[in-house]
């Protein structure tokens, strides 16, 4: 009987030591992580320092976003720049909508009135006037109550919001910052050559077109340029603050990139040897990329909207065609 229980103790004995030794083995995994973690890279430090650099623009650029106002906040008065003719098919028809030209003129807000609708609705009716004292009046199809809803601020189309013009101009005039894109426009709207990732001087902000509701200003070196750019309210939402501009200087970003490849990606422009990175810094992010293995290793062919195509071997631009 004293040996049946001899053997149950050590039986105890040896699963409660197997069960210590499994829960240090499982400790030590957890805490060293040399069983489990792979290891960091240069590759994995860097796209975590790019992704920062990308989130503090993101901050960045919600710190110049304008605030608009609610339908409730307009005060007569109010300017408003118009960028098309065609604002003109929204008012109710009388003699000075159909003959006076509007475009890059300003309408100043007058103050509203009710129209009741077919089902009912006391709906707003806003009224317009230009500078020669022309009146226009605006269906809105709306009750006061749609109109001043905060969380969708009403706006019209073909109209800019002068008040949002002057929140940027305050917000970005005399910053010094360096631009994302080379589409480059002189004073007139036509396109210029532009250069990526240098320096310039924010002048003014302006009202844009029916797209871009703001354009602006700046001066580099060289010359004296404008930009399209477009709200964060914006359909269009490929040329925000941030896309076009950043508050510190991208090649601090990318140290491995030698001086005569920077000067290639500053002026849109591509050499062989060059990595992909290079080259999507400089030419932007390909419309397809097509990857065929071959005896001599993986090909890659990038093609892009315009005709160019970049042939990459071993990582590395090996022929193109701009």
């Amino acid at each position: 009987m004293i040996l049946v229980k001899l053997i149950r103790l050590n039986r105890l004995y040896m699963m409660t030591l197997c069960w210590a030794l499994a829960a240090s083995l499982m400790l030590t995994a957890c805490f060293t992580g040399v069983e489990s973690t792979k290891a960091i890279t240069k590759k994995d430090v860097k796209r975590a320092l790019e992704g920062t650099e990308e989130a503090v623009d993101a901050e960045r650029g919600k710190m110049y976003s304008v605030a608009k106002a609610s339908f409730a906040e307009w005060q007569p008065g109010k300017l408003f720049y118009v960028t098309d003719d065609n604002v003109k098919l929204l008012f109710a028809p009388n003699a000075a909508s159909a003959t006076a030209s509007l475009q890059q003129h300003y309408l100043s807000y007058k103050g509203y009135s009710t129209d009741t609708s077919i089902d009912g609705k006391d709906c707003v009716v806003i009224a317009f006037a230009d500078e020669a004292g022309n009146e226009y009046l605006l269906p809105t199809n709306k009750t006061l109550e749609e109109l001043s809803q905060p969380q969708l601020p009403y706006s019209i189309p073909f109209l800019i919001d002068i008040d949002e013009i002057l929140q940027l101009r305050s917000m970005l005039v005399g910053k010094a910052v360096y631009v994302k894109s080379p589409l480059w426009y002189d004073a007139q709207g036509n396109l210029i050559t532009g250069r990526k990732f240098v320096k310039v001087e924010i002048k003014d902000v302006l009202p844009g077109n029916k797209v871009f509701p703001y354009k602006v200003r700046f001066t580099d070196s060289e010359r004296e340029a404008y930009m399209f750019m477009s709200s964060a309210q914006s359909s269009v939402q490929n040329r925000t603050y941030t896309d076009l501009f950043s508050d510190s200087d991208v090649h601090l970003r990318y140290p491995e990139i030698s001086d005569d490849n920077w000067a290639c990606i500053i002026r849109g422009d591509v050499a062989l040897g060059m990595t992909k990175d290079e080259c999507r810094l400089s030419l932007g992010t390909p419309k397809t990329i097509d990857r065929r293995p071959t005896y001599d290793g993986l090909v890659e062919y990038w093609t892009y909207d315009n005709g160019v195509y970049l042939i990459f071997e071993d990582g590395l631009l090996r022929r193109y065609r701009k």
